[in-house]
């Protein structure tokens, strides 16, 4: 099966992390690619976060709801990362997002709920098709968690 290209595959050769002079020296010379990936997916969530947090628009006639920018965030960390790291970019962001703004109650839903559609933007080879999943996802979650909250 063909491995799918990423942001960061490529950036060290493969051959040269399975060397046993570079297993003892992991940290210095760069052949840990766990510490890349981690520190990527931080950073792109704290972008994100702040892409929410900085374009807060509230919607008038609504019960406190806001409409953000973090779907732009999530989506540009399908296309970059792939699925598995835009569900986590996704529900972190999204969980901070809450956290910050007030709306502790949805913290939880939303960790779930912009997880899930970080993960759909990414599962088909159709990109229109996941993005209709992933946004009915999104809207049908938040419409679930409303009823029930309210």
């Amino acid at each position: 099966m063909e491995q799918k290209h990423t942001f960061w595959s490529g950036w060290i050769p493969e051959e040269d992390c399975k060397s046993d002079s570079c297993r003892s020296v992991q940290l210095k010379t760069g052949c840990n690619r766990n510490i890349k990936k981690l520190t990527l997916l931080a950073i792109w969530t704290a972008v994100t976060f702040v892409l929410g947090r900085l374009f807060t628009f509230p919607i008038p006639g609504s019960a406190g709801n806001i409409l953000t920018l973090l779907d732009v965030g999530i989506y540009t960390a399908v296309f970059l990362f792939g699925k598995r790291e835009a569900a986590i970019i996704g529900g972190f962001a999204a969980f901070l997002l809450d956290l910050t703004a007030g709306y502790s109650n949805y913290m939880f839903f939303s960790l779930i709920i912009h997880g899930g559609q970080g993960y759909l933007a990414g599962l088909t080879r159709y990109k229109w098709l996941n993005f209709l999943l992933s946004l009915v996802f999104m809207v049908g979650g938040y419409f679930i968690v409303g009823g029930l909250m309210y």
